[in-house]
């Protein structure tokens, strides 16, 4: 039988504990399972301390317990999960720091989910960003691509569109797309104001979504440069971690 080494238990605790923690961190911000994926963290902390605990009751790793090949097979899945996890979540950084300085005739802003007519704080930081972008290329045309959703008294669009006007951005220069309900319909049917589908095009969402934003945008054969909007520091962690998961998504099933 092999040596028990606690070293690999404390670590599943201390994880365990972390994402716990972080659940209730972001409770208390934002209120319970207000954050989307939020409630993952408490289950997979509870997994991951109840594991832990076993190991340390039984002083021996639960993976012992398997036959070789099973326990082998276990070590290898864990093994590409992890080397694909760090790989993407690495990507989502890198997409999400990269700023464009070029100027582009279309830009969309992605629509981000309102609180009945308000905006959320993800939304806002897109539309800030896209302020700042009108600043420095006041001739662009933003498209606000956003549906109404079920708790959600206007649509996105209109909701972006009039933060936008207030603002300083001219009327004329904003096209609202209100039928999409998903990111993929956002570039489907935000693509047809589009004269030229050759030409670059801007994408305005926030940075932990910057990366699956470019990939659908891509299979809709959109040219496309991500301007990438703040991300709250707090809800980023749970964001990027969700993201992981949407980018297999988005590659398979573009969605």
């Amino acid at each position: 039988m092999k040596t028990y080494k606690p070293i690999i238990t404390n670590i599943l605790l201390f994880l365990g504990s972390l994402c716990i923690l972080y659940f209730f961190i972001l409770s208390f911000a934002y209120g319970f399972f207000q954050i989307s994926f939020s409630f993952c963290f408490l289950i997979g902390g509870l997994l991951l301390v109840g594991y832990g605990l076993i190991e340390r009751k039984q002083q021996q790793h639960v993976l012992t317990y398997l036959p070789k090949f099973l326990r082998i097979a276990a070590i290898g899945l864990l093994t590409i999960f992890l080397t694909s996890f760090l790989i993407v979540e690495g990507l989502i950084l890198a997409n999400g720091l990269h700023t464009p300085n070029e100027k582009l005739e279309y830009v969309i802003i992605l629509g981000a989910g309102l609180n009945k007519d308000k905006i959320s704080l993800s939304l806002q930081h897109r539309l800030d960003e896209a302020i700042a972008y009108h600043k420095q290329y006041q001739d662009t045309t933003f498209i606000v691509s956003g549906g109404q959703g079920i708790n959600e008294s206007i649509s996105e669009a209109e909701a972006m569109r009039s933060y936008l006007v207030a603002h300083g951005i001219p009327q004329h220069q904003i096209i609202e797309e209100e039928l999409s309900t998903s990111t993929f319909e956002n570039f489907a049917f935000s693509k047809e104001y589009i004269k030229d589908k050759t030409q670059k095009v801007g994408v305005i969402t926030n940075s932990f979504h910057m990366l699956r934003a470019l990939i659908l945008a891509r299979q809709q054969d959109l040219q496309a440069v991500g301007i990438p909007a703040k991300s709250d520091l707090l809800t980023y962690p749970c964001f990027s971690i969700r993201e992981y998961f949407g980018i297999w998504k988005a590659l398979f099933l573009r969605q």
